[in-house]
């Protein structure tokens, strides 16, 4: 395993997995509101992920097995959450984070800790982008089972009253200047659909977003075409994700 692309054993060969156990989503939890006359559905909860992981300290003593569980610690605890690498499960990741650790324990000479950790997101993502380039439209298909919300950059080739990002020939981003005049050639825009972020050349921008011919989900599944009506460089970038 992996956790924020170090294992374990990179800190001590003395350090290694015994094994793994990676829980399936938990599912939804409904939620319900009380009115005195009747129910009412008012949301759902969706339940963290559990990992537990069993590492096993080859120490010469109790003292040196504790020493490898402190280059352990060093590693899991962190302020916020890690990408989490299954052992067999080599570039899909889950975002997990240490919630505890077990008093270590002999067996057959080996300390052994078993480390708890959280997912709040329960689906697993690709360790690594997907980067596509082109011109005027490109073709994206995601691998995974969960919808995609890609990041899209653009290089404005010419001079335009707006930039339009289509999905199949459907609009689904418009980004024009909110002072009414024309975006500039040369201008660089990025639009992060995932975490609903726009930026031209590099400043958020949000104000430039024109909400009434925008969506900030276009849930991509399947076979694409990201298409744009200016003919400058463009990139798509996206994580795959799975259930």
């Amino acid at each position: 395993m992996r956790f924020n692309g170090v294992n374990p054993s990179d800190l001590s060969p003395k350090i290694f997995v015994s094994h793994e156990i990676i829980s399936s989503i938990p599912p939804r939890e409904l939620q319900m509101m009380d009115s005195g006359r009747q129910m009412y559905f008012s949301g759902t909860k969706i339940r963290e992920r559990e990992i537990h992981l069993h590492l096993n300290f080859a120490g010469k003593n109790n003292a040196h097995a504790n020493e490898l569980a402190r280059l352990a610690a060093g590693l899991f605890c962190t302020d916020q959450p890690g990408e989490y690498e299954p052992s067999h499960m080599p570039g899909m990741a889950l975002t997990a984070i240490l919630e505890s650790a077990s008093n270590p324990e002999w067996h057959w000479g080996f300390g052994v800790i078993e480390y708890v950790f959280k997912a709040p997101r329960p689906y697993f993502h690709a360790t690594a982008e997907t980067i596509l380039t082109g011109t005027n439209s490109i073709r994206m298909m995601p691998r995974g089972t969960v919808p995609c919300n890609p990041a899209v950059g653009h290089t404005l080739a010419a001079a335009s009253n707006a930039l339009e990002i289509t999905v199949n020939g459907l609009t689904v981003m418009r980004i024009r200047n909110p002072l009414g005049t024309q975006l500039a050639a040369g201008q660089i825009i990025s639009v992060d659909f995932a975490n609903r972020l726009v930026t031209v050349n590099n400043e958020p921008a949000m104000d430039y977003v024109d909400y009434t011919a925008s969506n900030w989900h276009p849930d991509i599944t399947g076979a694409v075409v990201i298409g744009l009506n200016d003919s400058g460089a463009t990139t798509v970038r996206w994580r795959d994700e799975w259930k």
